[in-house]
């Protein structure tokens, strides 16, 4: 039996070809389709290949029709048996997000604009708040989302820690081609008679559904009176800015060969108004957030016609036309800067060479193309060749440990050309400024509930603080290959093939910080380590998919309670780029990375400062007022240097510490060293099953007075070209027998 969704929107839906266009996409991926809409007074039947179903409002408009759609909509879905539920804008989300949960299914959002920058919100703040509260709570629980173009998915991101993959609104690519492949003036001339437009005279063009204030209209009509009849102006499609339009053609006793008033047209026939023109144009003022990131899709409707744009300078249009060269952007919104556009573009080298360039961009902006972001969005869904990583933290926080082996994850995964999907907690909430974005990957990131300790009941905070109805939810939809890090991640039901990745065993490593710790610190680390340890053995009893231990060491442990399924070594995966100097340093340089609120690294700093006659640098983040001050005299200290920069750090040093409290796992800093640093001074600790030999350039220590003598060591030892190459091939034999990769199982 096929599998079926509801896709949800407020408004007529026999104009919205966005969702049209959507529905066609999952009808094609064998869905059994249900669109829910509602009726106007006026509205056109449909004949569609899919199943519509549409509410016949008591009220039209204001907040009694929202909440009376919104009944309708909850209602008319508690009757559905769908597999997928698809909400398009805010004013459907919420009933979606309620049976999404209800029912544990996925839930897709499409938002269309950046709802609460649109000017009908944004203008009115008790009516933003409302639907603001309505946003919080409901994007958090959608699954996998879209919207129309860069800015507002990275708004989006931002505020809510959500990848959302961009569809944008360009049209469909007719069966009988582009009007413009052959004979193209004959075709245009054609056009133009079967139109009654002029055959000479040069013609200019504004369209949509959306011919409102504030987007330019009306200076464009200015323009045109200027040029007293060089140009025919066609206005085609409706708005709220056509009365007034229409009041300054009739005050100027404008007539037919200035400017026509053409009303919202047929697909076909509006893409031969649009092809019979020379100019398209799309003139938004940014006076709103949605007008400053929108990108019309009348853009696109130009390209496919062949003709230039004059645009407006809108970030993402803007950022498009330069991209392509299919048109040009005015100076501001003024008459005169229109003109100016116009002009320059109707140069007839200028003309010529941004036609061509409309015609290449229409063979990529086009549905064709377009909706390949929808059907890899389809197999995540439905688990093709998709791995769901799950990680103790975000990335964007300063790459160290448990992140760096996350990112290493996720580059094997792509290497398999699996699709990968990451799930992260934050303890500072969802926003973030600049989160990160990689080709192929989405990212999901939850807030850590800060005081969801339990006194009585047997999980370890660590556990306890990622647990949440919202990845519960994400959990119990995922399909596919599934990989958890670690026991933080393992308080949520997982599928019982998930594979559960071991950094270390928790219960050890933080007995260990308790050893190093004083006064309530230490207590509550013990009284965790022993919560830990209860943990650690429950899922051992339980699990039932693969696990994987970066060390025998490791692996043993698990092993030893006798568990449901046993661990197999599988190293660490993230790689560097080779990047070992071949020249001296310039200065003696000892680099001490990490994130210092571990105990570890702030012992590692505190070490550093036992050397003499070396510039010390510290790397990283979380280092406390104490530490700092105790460095002052002594330290550069980089508080949260990017990837980039810690790399340049890694090279630039004569040598990179490495110290380890414990011999537990396998630190990536280490793995990062032998790719890009000169020499490592390393604790035995940190060197713990790890095969290396004396040509690596690696130096031991295990108290202060060895610490001073792998400092002395480093410092006398020579460095040429001909040692880095040595080194750097001793290094590789190394790394290949430490590193494990992503295995892919069939799911």
């Amino acid at each position: 039996m096929a599998s079926s969704i509801a896709i949800s929107v407020i408004n007529d839906l026999y104009s919205d070809q966005r969702v049209h266009r959507t529905c066609m996409v999952w009808e094609e991926r064998g869905y059994e389709v249900i669109l829910i809409g509602r009726k106007y007074p006026n509205s056109k039947e449909l004949n569609r290949t899919y199943k519509i179903h549409r509410f016949n409002c008591f009220w039209n408009k204001g907040p009694l029709f929202y909440i009376e759609y919104q009944v309708r909509l909850w209602a008319f879905l508690k009757t559905l048996k769908v597999d997928v539920y698809l909400a398009n804008d805010l004013d459907t989300l919420l009933p979606n997000v309620f049976w999404s949960a209800r029912n544990k299914l996925p839930l897709v959002y499409d938002s269309h604009e950046y709802f609460l920058g649109s000017p009908e919100i944004e203008s009115r703040p008790v009516i933003k708040f409302i639907w603001s509260l309505a946003e919080k709570y409901a994007m958090p629980r959608v699954d996998y989302a879209v919207t129309v173009n860069d800015s507002i998915s990275r708004q989006y991101y931002r505020e809510y820690g959500k990848s959302f993959e961009v569809v944008r609104n360009v049209p469909l690519l007719q069966s009988s081609g582009f009007l413009f492949d052959n004979n193209f003036q004959q075709v245009k001339d054609d056009t133009r008679r079967k139109l009654l437009l002029p055959l000479k005279k040069p013609i200019w063009i504004i369209q949509g559904a959306g011919i409102n204030i504030d987007r330019g209209a009306e200076e464009l009509l200015e323009a045109t009176m200027a040029l007293n009849g060089e140009v025919l102006l066609l206005i085609v499609g409706n708005g709220d800015a056509i009365p007034k339009l229409k009041l300054t053609v009739k005050s100027n006793n404008l007539n037919n060969d200035i400017v026509r008033f053409i009303p919202r047209q047929s697909l076909e026939s509006l893409r031969e108004y649009t092809f019979a023109a020379d100019l398209g144009f799309s003139l938004d003022k940014p006076r709103s957030q949605n007008y400053r990131w929108s990108l019309p899709n009348k853009i696109f409707d130009y390209w496919q016609a062949g003709i230039p744009v004059v645009s407006s300078n809108i970030i993402e249009v803007t950022k498009l036309i330069k991209s392509t060269q299919a048109g040009i952007i005015t100076a501001d919104n003024s008459v005169k800067s229109i003109l100016e556009a116009a002009r320059n573009l109707s140069k007839i080298k200028n003309y010529q060479k941004a036609k061509l360039a409309a015609e290449e961009a229409a063979k990529i902006y086009n549905w064709e193309n377009e909706k390949k972001v929808w059907n890899n969005l389809i197999s995540r869904l439905e688990g093709v060749k998709t791995i769901h990583i799950w990680s103790m933290d975000r990335l964007e926080t300063t790459s160290y440990g448990g992140i760096l082996e996350v990112q290493g994850q996720i580059e094997s995964a792509l290497k398999y050309d699996l699709q990968v999907i990451v799930y992260a907690w934050s303890k500072k909430g969802l926003y973030n400024p600049n989160p990160i974005q990689m080709p192929g990957v989405q990212f999901h990131t939850f807030a850590r509930k800060k005081t969801k300790i339990y006194l009585t009941k047997r999980i370890p905070y660590i556990v306890s603080s990622r647990r949440s109805k919202v990845a519960e939810h994400k959990s119990a939809v995922q399909r596919g290959m599934v990989l958890i890090n670690g026991p933080h991640c393992s308080g949520i039901y997982h599928p019982k093939n998930a594979i559960l990745r071991l950094h270390n065993p928790e219960s050890i490593y933080y007995k260990s910080l308790a050893v190093r710790s004083n006064g309530m610190r230490s207590l509550y680390l013990r009284w965790e380590s022993r919560r830990l340890r209860e943990w650690e053995k429950k899922l051992a009893k339980e699990w039932n998919g693969q696990v994987w231990s970066l060390t025998s060491t490791d692996s043993d442990y698990w092993n030893q309670m006798t568990p449901l399924s046993k661990s197999k070594v599988v190293g660490p995966m993230k790689t560097f780029i080779f990047n070992i100097p071949q020249s001296k340093p310039n200065k003696k340089i000892l680099l001490v990375p990490g994130k210092f609120s571990v105990i570890e690294n702030e012992n590692a700093a505190l070490i550093s400062l036992n050397s003499q006659d070396w510039e010390i640098i510290w790397a990283g983040h979380g280092a406390s007022s104490n530490l700092k001050i105790k460095g002052a005299s002594r330290v550069k200290y980089i508080d949260s240097p990017n990837d980039e920069y810690i790399s340049k750090l890694f090279s630039d040093a004569q040598a990179v510490l490495v110290h380890a409290d414990h011999k537990l796992g396998i630190k990536i800093k280490l793995i990062q060293a032998l790719y890009q640093a000169r020499f490592i001074i390393a604790h035995e600790n940190a060197l713990f099953e790890i095969p290396f030999c004396s040509s690596d350039g690696i130096f031991i220590y295990h108290d202060i007075d060895t610490f001073l003598e792998a400092l002395k060591l480093a410092e006398k030892a020579s460095w040429n070209s001909l040692r880095a190459t040595e080194i750097l091939e001793s290094r590789k034999k190394l790394l290949s027998k430490i590193h494990g990769s992503i295995e892919f199982i069939e799911v």
